[in-house]
């Protein structure tokens, strides 16, 4: 995952100011699940990581959490470092690419949120990374993978003359302690002759009523 935003820890957490519903299910699916081991693939900034940590403390189990980004593993141990030592010895932080990436003692429960599979864009790198993460399973173990289900609508567009990409907000949020503001607008193309989706993000974040625009793709 080269995208800019994930070089930009701080973007992504506004980004995902207020977006707790996964953290919730996936907390839950642990506490129900009561796994020896879990593993996070594309753990990021931490997001999901850290609440799942906190119930490893409480539950007896251990956490580990899977990226490919230096920044974004930067902004998880930073927020690791915050958390009581209980919880920071049930955490291990890792970098690695989750198609290749081998585990040396295996997981109860492996999950990915977050839709981060969707970056895997080849079917090669899809079976890779299904492949892999069964191999780090026990016997028995869950795979539990969080993704979008594409909105079908969308692409009429893209079957137009010349095809059509039309610009829509899909996020708005302020971060309550300092007041910066990101706007985040997406199109969406449907590639027809690849049989996938090419989605672009389009950033405004408002910091002290300056805008900075970036694209993401």
């Amino acid at each position: 995952m080269d995208e800019l935003i994930y070089q930009r820890p701080a973007d992504y957490e506004l980004e995902h100011e207020g977006n707790d519903d996964d953290v919730e299910f996936f907390v839950g699916l642990a506490r129900r699940l009561k796994p020896k081991r879990v593993l996070e693939l594309a753990c990021g900034s931490g997001r999901v990581t850290q609440p799942l940590a906190n119930l490893a403390a409480q539950e007896g189990f251990d956490m580990v959490g899977l990226d490919n980004t230096p920044e974004m593993l930067l902004e998880a141990r930073r927020r690791s470092e915050k958390a009581p030592q209980d919880v920071r010895d049930r955490l291990t932080l890792l970098e690695g690419d989750m198609r290749h990436w081998k585990a040396v003692e295996k997981f109860d429960l492996v999950v990915s949120p977050c839709g981060s599979m969707a970056h895997l864009l080849t079917l090669q790198d899809q079976l890779d990374a299904w492949k892999q993460a069964y191999h780090n399973l026990n016997s028995g173990g869950r795979f539990v993978v969080d993704v979008s289900m594409p909105r079908m609508a969308a692409y009429a567009d893209s079957f137009q003359v010349p095809p059509r990409a039309i610009l829509e907000i899909d996020r708005d949020v302020t971060d309550p302690e300092t007041g910066n503001r990101l706007i985040r607008s997406r199109t969406t193309r449907y590639l027809p002759h690849e049989q996938r989706a090419q989605v672009r993000f389009l950033y405004d974040k408002f910091v002290t009523g300056i805008l900075s625009r970036t694209l993401h793709q």
